[in-house]
């Protein structure tokens, strides 16, 4: 018995093993399946199968086994491959090899369309050259509803373009409009939608205020006063556009207005009301990558496409796809405004001398005398005699002494304004997860007075005016009198002089209140069963979900259920999504979908909802500044949105977990923990892999900062390798990023950053790490990144490199150059590739970067710079750099700035180098 029970258990084991050597030709799913099959079949019915038919029947059954594993690991790889090249071909039609579907996307009145031509040609040619029917993988002759995927992918990364009284409603039949609404909420309170222009008709607007955002904008400066600045940037606010990488741009205000006034006496001097006002604005335009924070809520075009390939039935894909189309992602703009009201008084207390001198006439008159005419005897008066004398006034000079205080003597009031632009994600609601929060508009008002006494030399009396009204007040004369000369000596003593300042500063910031996400699964399970009595997938008793839903194939006429075909295909779905960059994250996401469908777990059973958290909005070109580490840091968390405050907190804990910031530090003792964080096991890991990613060991400080980025902000160019931190627990407290963020004390900055990014064991090194917080924002608080321009080179090269550098400027100006990959070599003709291999041939001869044994020449710059010239950080970059990313390369010229030859519709382009764009850099000159 023992005998026959180890030759089946040997039968068993050697059935089981060519089995899974069968299926692992044949594919993953296959041999999954198969394996598990055969491991049942060969425990409860091997020896019943050799005793009624034989090693030979076993033989057989095994035979068939194989041609089943075989046809399905064919079909496995068919699709397999279908995936891969469709996700290709989808993402290779971007003319500037940048992958982003954006590309194939325009605005026209105000609408969106997708320009699927060039993908509908290279996929005729694909499923030519693989002998492969359409129908047979489920995609219609027209492509039908690829370019559903397409669309519902597009529409979560755009804003609704329509006028702001459509912007929200029902999205006409046949149209395709974008479902990010932008919403700005003003200083006072009030909020508004705004209204999409057109790029070009914005900066025209902008510039009528003095602002090019295009230097080639012609406009010139026509609003200068106050009224006509004030109202035409009330209506410019209310708009926004997008450039050509889609960017969102916005304007903002900094404003100056200076009033003067003077006192009666102060007028009498001389002095008039509003010498020296003044009127001074600036427009700040903001440029946002808005769609890199938003792009998790969409549904990626690979994520349709791995449904189609599992499911078989393209209406239910397409129905996915139009769930996903019904989204709404609100993003508000907040006017967090400052204004300042500076009010300097300059008064004085002041004792005068007063000395009048005063002449006047007196006129007597006396009555002439009674004649008696000798002759006649009549009696005649003589003429009156007038006698005119000059008198003075007694006293002679008059004089008089005065005290006054001549408060208000000047009053200058300066009011600065200032409208920081602050974006942040709403509300969102969309296939998979719903996000609210809630802000509150929290007005202070703060008043600080000060008193400022001139240091004074010797005060004596200073004659200040020939005359003066205070002698008609204090030395008074009589107004009958007949006045000759009037005139008089006013000398001043100046003492106690002061200047009063106030500011008053009232500020509005809008602040987090409240925020919730949560996942809803029965949307997209609605799509395949239902409660009738509700119309929706009850995650809560699916035993309610009693009605499957059925849909048609493009051109067929029979609905049916894509359940069957999904559940029996779910590991081939998982790994589809998995074998994809840009929908790995999806894995996990559809496994609950799932799993919840299937009952094996139950709603939001075990699910981490911080990764449907919004990550901070930051500006295009943003980057990594400054020379020392320290500073690095600082400016890269700034450009995150970050405050002063929190940024500190941040410094405070960096340098205690290393030292001193220090990139090569490992942890004393077991040696786990390595870097400028300490990062230990999992994390440690991923620096790692981040690093030799870019050709670059760990203790790279550039790397270092990036990952940093990545770990806080789930942005950046380390985002695929890092996990965005959000919350930690110490001493049964939990403090998330969104606390330290919103921190309003270095105190609570460093111990949010301390639990929810380093997680300690305790808090003992809290005090020290505040006490280097602290220090860390004295140093920095209010510093302007440095920006580095300058060509690091010196003699020939740095003539060669300005050279190149101005040629390449040239060419990009000059429209008789032209993009082509057909006449790349041709005297006015390039692609991206032979541009910056052409440029560094004609000024440095050296050999053609873009020539080798690959079959692309983006493929050759990289092999050739890595081999024969220096890799170098995205965050230190000079000009004269080649920038490198998988199917495009670029020439950075510095300050931010590239030069590209982008694609047919662009041409030869200057550019704004936009944070994550490329992955690789390469210095040639050096």
């Amino acid at each position: 018995m023992n005998d026959e029970n180890n030759n089946e258990q040997l039968q068993d084991d050697e059935l089981e093993q060519n089995v899974k050597k069968s299926a692992k030709k044949a594919g993953k799913e296959a041999a999954r399946q198969v394996a598990r099959v055969a491991k049942e079949l060969a425990k409860k019915a091997i020896s019943a199968l050799v005793k009624a038919i034989g090693i030979k029947g076993i033989l057989i059954i095994l035979a068939v086994i194989v041609v089943i594993v075989l046809l399905a690991g064919f079909w496995y790889g068919i699709k397999e491959n279908l995936f891969k090249d469709v996700s290709e071909i989808a993402h290779g039609i971007t003319e500037d090899g940048s992958g982003q579907i954006t590309d194939i996307t325009t605005i026209n009145e105000r609408e969106l369309e997708i320009d699927t031509e060039e993908l509908e040609r290279r996929l005729d040619e694909w499923f030519e050259e693989k002998n492969i029917n359409k129908e047979t993988v489920g995609i219609s002759e027209d492509y039908n509803e690829l370019k559903k995927f397409l669309e519902a992918e597009i529409v979560t990364l755009y804003p609704d373009l329509r006028l702001r009284n459509e912007i929200g409603t029902q999205v006409p039949e046949g149209k395709l409009q974008g479902c990010v609404i932008f919403n700005r909420n003003y200083e006072d309170g009030s909020s508004e939608v705004l209204e999409y222009t057109p790029y070009d008709e914005f900066i025209l607007e902008v510039a009528k205020l003095g602002k090019k955002i295009d230097e080639e904008q012609t406009q010139e400066q026509i609003y200068f006063t106050k009224t006509e600045v004030e109202e035409h940037y009330n209506d410019l606010k209310r708009k926004f556009t997008l450039d050509e990488n889609n960017n969102l741009i916005l304007v903002g205000m900094h404003s100056s207005q200076t009033l003067v006034t003077f006192s009666d006496y102060a007028k009498e001097e001389g002095n008039i009301d509003g010498t020296g006002n003044a009127y001074i604005f600036g427009i700040d335009v903001k440029k946002v990558n808005y769609q890199s924070v938003i792009e998790k809520y969409s549904m990626p075009f690979e994520v349709s496409l791995a449904l189609l390939m599992t499911s078989q039935n393209s209406g239910y894909c397409e129905a996915v796809a139009d769930l996903a189309k019904k989204s709404n992602i609100y993003i508000d703009i907040q006017d967090n405004a400052t204004t300042s009201v500076l009010t300097d008084v300059y008064s004085y207390d002041s004792d005068f001398e007063l000395e009048r001198y005063v002449k006047y006439r007196t006129v007597t008159e006396t009555e002439g005398a009674l004649v008696r005419s000798p002759t006649t005897e009549i009696v005649t008066r003589l003429p009156a005699t007038r006698t005119e004398t000059i008198n003075t006034y007694d006293p002679y000079p008059m004089t008089g002494n005065v005290t006054l205080n001549n408060s208000a003597y000047k009053t200058t009031v300066q009011t600065l304004k200032n409208i920081n632009v602050y974006l942040c994600v709403k509300s969102v609601n969309t296939w998979i997860t719903e996000y609210t929060s809630s802000y509150t508009n929290n007005v202070v008002n703060e008043e600080v007075s000060s008193e400022w006494l001139p240091e004074e030399d010797e005060i004596e009396f200073v004659e200040v005016t020939d005359y003066h009204s205070l002698c008609d007040t204090y030395i008074p004369i009589s107004s009958e009198l007949d006045i000759m000369e009037n005139r008089a000596t006013t000398k001043e003593k100046k003492y106690n002089k002061k200047m009063n300042s106030t500011t008053n500063t009232t500020s509005n910031t809008y602040t987090k209140s409240t925020s919730t996400v949560i996942e809803t699964p029965e949307k997209f399970l609605s799509l395949l069963k239902i409660d009738l009595n509700t119309g929706e997938f009850d995650a809560q008793n699916l035993s309610n979900n009693t009605q499957k839903l059925q849909y048609k194939n493009i051109g067929e006429t029979t609905a049916f259920s894509p359940e069957n075909n999904l559940l029996s295909s779910l590991e081939v779905l998982y790994s589809l999504i998995s074998s994809n960059s840009r929908t790995v994250n999806f894995e996990d996401t559809m496994k609950y979908l799932f799993d919840l469908y299937q009952g094996k777990v139950t709603l939001n059973e075990n699910r981490d909802f911080s990764i449907y958290e919004p990550g901070n909005f930051y500006e295009a070109g943003s980057g990594i500044y400054g020379s020392s580490v320290q500073e690095k840091v600082w400016f890269a968390l700034k450009n995150l949105g970050y405050s002063d405050y929190a940024v500190a907190g941040a410094m405070g804990n960096i340098d205690y977990e290393s030292s001193g910031f220090s990139t090569v530090a490992v942890e004393g003792g077991s040696g786990e923990g390595i870097g400028l964080c300490q990062w230990s096991f999992g994390r440690k890991t991923q620096l790692i892999q981040y690093a030799e990613s870019k050709g670059l060991s760990w203790q790279d400080e550039d790397t270092q900062i990036e990952f940093l980025v990545a770990e806080i902000s789930g942005q950046g160019v380390a985002s695929d390798y890092a996990n965005q931190r959000t919350k930690g627990t110490v001493s049964g407290n939990t403090y998330t990023s969104a606390s330290w963020a919103s921190a309003t004390t270095i105190n609570d900055a460093t111990l949010t950053f301390m639990v929810f990014f380093e997680s300690p064991s305790n808090l003992n090194s809290l005090r020290e790490r505040q006490a280097r917080a602290q220090n860390y924002y004295n140093q920095f608080n209010g510093r302007e990144a440095p920006v580095n321009t300058n060509i690091e080179l010196t003699g020939e090269n740095a003539n060669k490199m300005l050279n190149m550098i101005n040629r390449a400027y040239a060419i990009a100006s000059d429209d008789t150059y032209q993009y082509s990959q057909a006449n790349r070599n041709e005297e006015f003709y390039y692609d991206c590739s032979s541009f910056v291999s052409r440029l560094y041939v004609d000024y440095f001869g050296i050999s053609r970067l873009d020539s080798g044994r690959n079959e692309t020449g983006t493929e050759n710059i990289r092999e050739n710079c890595e081999r024969s010239y220096q890799i170098v950080s995205l965050t230190s970059l000079q000009p004269g750099d080649i920038l490198w990313k998988n199917g495009h390369t670029a020439l950075y010229i510095g300050d931010n700035t590239i030069v590209e030859a982008k694609g047919t519709n662009y041409g030869i382009v200057v550019d704004t180098l936009t944070a994550g764009r490329f992955v690789k850099a390469y210095r040639i000159i050096y």
